[in-house]
């Protein structure tokens, strides 16, 4: 899959690299909540597919996995997105739909636990991001 995504990815002209999460989770929550963060992140694709087709927004151009940890002490697992995006604004609209979205009734995706950072190292992060997904 590395092979098959580095020819494309590395023709992007600023690679950014966007992690996105929410409140940790005890396992019986776990399937529901997974099940929500790809729920939300459709919501985010067709409200921005519909901004590019009226011409307000950028098209999304980028990859996505999903990964969740678990912290023994606490108990909980928390699932979160890596993605690679073909540059810092297609990042920035992201995150900030993903704190909109998710912070409407509750704080459930602090906007300072996204982050966004510039790939340095091209390789690396895309067997980051895939790694997961394969």
């Amino acid at each position: 899959m590395i092979n098959r995504y580095k020819p494309i990815i590395t023709k992007w002209s600023e690679i950014h690299y966007l992690t996105l999460t929410v409140k940790a989770q005890p396992r019986q929550n776990l399937d529901q909540w997974m099940g929500g963060m790809l729920q939300a992140f459709e919501l985010i694709l067709n409200r921005c597919r519909k901004r590019y087709k009226r011409g307000t927004g950028p098209l999304l151009i980028g990859i996505r996995s999903l990964e969740c940890n678990f912290n023994p002490i606490k108990k909980t697992y928390n699932p979160h997105f890596h993605i690679l995006t073909e540059n810092k604004e297609i990042a920035q609209i992201i995150k900030e739909e993903w704190v909109k979205t998710w912070n409407k009734e509750k704080m459930l995706a602090a906007h300072y636990l996204q982050h966004i950072r510039k790939v340095r190292e091209t390789e690396k992060d895309i067997i980051e991001t895939i790694k997961y997904g394969a």
